[in-house]
């Protein structure tokens, strides 16, 4: 049984014990709650007997003291969408009792499905070389940091487009863009929301990923199956993606990420490697496998 709502009220513990007791749940399994959320589910199945919570990390735990982190996470078992988020969660619990590490998957098959790409033609009607980035948090994704590498290109003559599609925050985003250059630069295009993500991948040459904190990047590994260069920021849970066409820079650093650009710019990486790389994530990141992982814990916790 699935159900969809914001814990953050009392009302809503109430809500919750009584959704577990009249559906007889022995285990409450999380998707993409705050950290602040486990709080009130604590609370909800408090003095419940059998009843556990498994909370699916999607990304890294926020940074707190390290004795409230540790006090909130007691008794809740955690699956980790990559071995650093795991670890992050073992180092927190202070024991890796209870704690998995389940790789995330993709759907690859929603990637093939292409019927609108025409709508978005107009966007990359150019002969510039294209980068795509995704930038709805601008800080944590990094989109000051290409923007500003990309512009420092720009000023040595390289002919460049960064792409930044947004699904949220757009005004946040635009503002810190003209903070920085008093206006949107003419090399720079801010996309729209798009389900059909394969539209924009395929149009564009290299996709970048200058994050500063991930949990799990699906888009580097989504960017793999459309055969797209990489480039990304060293940064544990993309460096454990170990992907074959990615091209590194030190994280936040401007300068690193500009020669990585300029190199892919001067030497793109060839339809053979690409293939491989492809092949690779679909091997690895099968939802099938995923699925069983999950299926698996759930018989230790019952």
């Amino acid at each position: 049984m699935t159900d969809f709502f914001d814990a953050n009220s009392l009302s809503d513990v109430k809500y919750i014990r009584n959704f577990v007791k009249e559906n007889n749940i022995s285990i409450i399994y999380l998707h993409f709650v705050s950290f602040k959320d486990i709080i009130y589910f604590k609370l909800a199945v408090k003095g419940l007997k059998n009843v556990k919570i498994l909370w699916h990390v999607h990304h890294r735990i926020p940074q707190s003291k390290k004795f409230i982190r540790k006090l909130i996470l007691s008794g809740v078992s955690i699956i980790g969408c990559s071995s650093t988020v795991a670890d992050e969660a073992i180092s927190i619990k202070g024991s890796d009792k209870n704690v998995y590490f389940v790789e995330n998957a993709i759907d690859f098959s929603r990637l093939d499905v292409v019927t609108k790409e025409n709508e978005y033609k107009h966007y990359f009607d150019n002969d510039e070389f294209k980068i795509l980035m995704f930038g709805f948090s601008f800080k944590t994704k990094g989109v000051d940091i290409a923007q500003k590498a990309v512009d420092k290109l720009i000023k040595k003559g390289l002919n460049i487009h960064l792409y930044i599609s947004i699904s949220s925050n757009y005004d946040i985003v635009k503002e810190e863009t003209e903070r920085i250059f008093s206006k949107i630069p003419d090399w720079l295009t801010f996309l729209p929301p798009n389900n059909q993500i394969s539209i924009y991948y395929r149009n564009c040459n290299v996709y970048l990923s200058a994050s500063r904190e991930e949990g799990f990047c699906y888009s580097l590994v989504e960017a793999a199956y459309n055969k797209r260069g990489l480039i990304a920021s060293i940064i544990p849970a993309q460096r454990d993606l170990q992907l074959r066409c990615c091209n590194w820079f030190k994280s936040e650093d401007v300068d690193d990420l500009a020669d990585k650009i300029e190199l892919l710019y001067n030497n793109y990486d060839n339809e053979a490697e690409l293939e491989k790389q492809k092949q690779e994530v679909v091997a690895k990141y099968d939802i099938d496998v995923w699925a069983k992982e999950v299926f698996d814990i759930f018989n230790i916790l019952v």
